[in-house]
Parts: structure tokens; C-alpha cells; sequence
């Protein structure tokens, strides 16, 4: 006997790419698994920036035999130009923002989310991984990309980004 589970990193991939899996078909999974808890991200279609899409997550949520919370986007349609209004999606229940799987490449853009998450009292996770060092994803590069000759991705990838974003995180 143990307490349930808590996945603060889930793709249920609904709305709009359930042919791979939906809401309901996550949260059996999870809960075969002994995950009571989940935390969705927002890169679905229509991404989860919006209060309406995020009232059908959840809604479809609580209807399952689990806790479904959601993030939202960082920013609209994950685009990386706009902020979105998150203090509505924190009113309308979001548990924290992410552009997951997409980097905010954007300093001013990552700062002025850094300002909005402080004053609102909220969480960000930002997908760290500067495209402009990688040469093929996937894989990371080393050895073993070498040897097949894929290119991969370089560690120097994450490290520029989070290296940028602390130090965005210290001015804020």
C-alpha cells in the first residue's frame, strides 16, 4: 500500500490528436499505473491558451477516475509572440504555463513571462533547447550519433538556454 502517484508531465493529447490518446484513455493508464494525480501540458490543438479549451480539459478531467489539472501556454498558440492572459487561465484553473516542446527563444518574451508568473504568484517550465545547435533530434550527440552518423543534439543545446534563463530569473 503507498500513496497515488503524482505525473506533473503528461501528453493525454486532447483536444485534437486523440488518435494517439485522449483524456479518458490517460487517466485508465495512469490509474493503472497508481497515478492519482496528473498534470497535462498545453501543445495540443487547440492549444490549451484559452479559457475555453481549458474549461473542456478539465471538465473532461473530472469525469475520469483521477485528478486532471492543467497547465496553459506561456504564450498564444505556442508562437512565442504574445503572452497569454494568465491571470484569467489561473482564475479559469490552470496550475502553471509552459510552451512545452517548443523553446521561447525570445529574451524579452522569456523576461516579460518570468514578470507576469512573479507578480501573479504562478510557475513556468520552458522547454530548454536552442535549435540553432541541434542537427538532428532525438538523439543526443556523442558517440553513439557519431558512429551512425546522425548529428544529434549537442549538450551546449539545453545548457544556452538555461544559462540565459537564470540569469533572467536573477533580475526578476
Amino acid at each position: 500500500v503507498a500513496p497515488g502517484l503524482i505525473d506533473t508531465h503528461v501528453h493525454f493529447r486532447d483536444p485534437g490528436f486523440t488518435y494517439k490518446e485522449d483524456i479518458d484513455s490517460g487517466s485508465l493508464a495512469a490509474a493503472a499505473g497508481g497515478v492519482t494525480s496528473v498534470i497535462l501540458m498545453a501543445n495540443t490543438k487547440p492549444t490549451v491558451d484559452n479559457e475555453e479549451t481549458l474549461r473542456y480539459v478539465l471538465e473532461k478531467g473530472r469525469s475520469t477516475g483521477i485528478r486532471v489539472e492543467s497547465c496553459c501556454a506561456v504564450t498564444k498558440g505556442l508562437q512565442g509572440q504574445k503572452l497569454t492572459d494568465m491571470s484569467a487561465l489561473l482564475r479559469a484553473g490552470a496550475v502553471g504555463f509552459t510552451d512545452d516542446g517548443i523553446p521561447i527563444l525570445s529574451e524579452q518574451m522569456a523576461k516579460q513571462a518570468m514578470e507576469q508568473a512573479q507578480r501573479l504568484g504562478t510557475v513556468l517550465s520552458f522547454h530548454e533547447e536552442d535549435p540553432a545547435y541541434i542537427h538532428n533530434n532525438g538523439i543526443n550527440a556523442g558517440k553513439a550519433s557519431e558512429h551512425y552518423g546522425i548529428g544529434g543534439s549537442p549538450r551546449e543545446a539545453e545548457i544556452t538556454m538555461v544559462e540565459r534563463d537564470i540569469r533572467l530569473a536573477e533580475k526578476t
